[in-house]
């Protein structure tokens, strides 16, 4: 079908296009779209992921759509962050007293992890092409910490959160480079057909959003596949003496969870005395799961088209946010080392123990 064909089918409606397209392929597709007139009638245009294969072609698909004056229109499916309780972390900031506790003060770190079990057999071909975890999950990843690194806005519009999300986005740096951790399981080069590849199956790294409120606290990052199971998740990891440990003093390190997966929900991690004779401490959590309310959430890419069909692009990334997130990568690939950290399916590398959160600390 030509685009000439196409708007004659949209018609003159106000309407939304989404583009799964190569990354490769999205400049040229809004230039034909521009070329036949659709962008007039066209109020949204989503795209997959990723936006660009490079930081110097995302770079230049933002310059083409500033020039075109179409940088609004253009929305950035963002899978993780149509899920709840990831939505909830700005109405949680809002409604209770840890506000207060959010800041280099406080907080010793935040661990953000999308841990995966399976391994990447079904589409060795996808993974190799586009270079493995790194590129699939950044723009997935860091979209996860922008709820919580921004300021709040004086308003929840649309373009007031994009803009507070892109100034995080626009500051965050990669710290610790050759601390960085990138891992491929044993068996991989097999699925791949590949006896030589250098694609990572696992990426774990850290970077820093340097304002007054966050700077030298590390915001650490990890994924990976074949791993011993399914994590999905924010965690705040508060200081020894801060006035979160005021607030639980018998906590060895308090965390604050806003988990994805398993069992959905946000979950506070202190501890408590065991029963019984003495003073025994052991941790636990106190929690809610969207399980209590009997409901559940719809499936990721029915609330993503109802979502663009009801004209709500508040947790859709902008582009600016997605061509950042490449300038990210491209960072970490720059400070790459160049051997990669092996580990067995079913298995975390020892190397990536301090990215991974407390909820799955006893499978080392």
């Amino acid at each position: 079908m030509s685009y000439d064909q196409l708007r004659k089918l949209i018609g003159t409606d106000k309407t939304a296009v989404y583009l799964s397209l190569p990354p490769e392929c999205y400049p040229s597709a809004l230039t034909g779209l521009s070329t036949a007139g659709l962008l007039d009638s066209i109020s949204i245009v989503v795209t997959e992921k990723p936006l660009a294969p490079t930081l110097a072609q995302g770079q230049k698909f933002l310059e083409l759509l500033q020039q075109q004056g179409k940088e609004s229109q253009v929305a950035f499916v963002e899978h993780f962050l149509l899920k709840e309780t990831l939505q909830n972390i700005l109405a949680f900031r809002l409604s209770t007293p840890f506000e207060q506790l959010f800041n280099r003060d406080n907080v010793a770190e935040i661990k953000i992890y999308a841990l995966e079990k399976l391994t990447a057999k079904d589409r060795p071909a996808f993974y190799e092409s586009v270079g493995g975890a790194l590129p699939d999950m950044i723009t997935h990843l860091l979209a996860i910490a922008y709820p919580f690194l921004i300021e709040l806005p004086t308003s929840f519009n649309v373009q007031d959160i994009r803009k507070a999300k892109e100034t995080v986005a626009q500051a965050l740096r990669v710290t610790d480079i050759p601390k960085a951790v990138f891992g491929q399981y044993n068996g991989y080069r097999q699925e791949c057909n590949n006896p030589n590849s250098q694609t990572m199956t696992l990426i774990a790294f850290t970077v820093e959003y340097p304002n007054p409120r966050w700077q030298g606290v590390p915001v650490k990052i990890i994924t990976g596949k074949g791993l011993p199971d399914k994590y999905c998740g924010i965690e705040i990891v508060f200081k020894q003496h801060s006035n979160a440990s005021r607030i639980f003093p018998s906590a060895t390190q308090p965390a604050l969870v806003f988990r994805h997966h398993p069992n959905e929900g946000i979950s506070l991690h202190f501890d408590i005395k065991q029963p019984g004779v003495g003073m025994q401490i052991q941790p636990v959590k106190m929690e809610f799961t969207y399980s209590a309310l009997n409901q559940v959430n719809q499936p990721a890419y029915l609330r993503l088209l109802s979502d663009v069909l009801g004209g709500d692009l508040s947790w859709f990334s902008g582009p600016v946010e997605a061509i950042e997130a490449l300038r990210v990568a491209d960072d970490l690939q720059a400070g790459r080392v160049p051997s990669l950290v092996n580990y067995e399916v079913g298995t975390y590398p020892a190397k990536a123990k301090d990215w991974l959160p407390t909820e799955v600390q006893g499978w080392l």
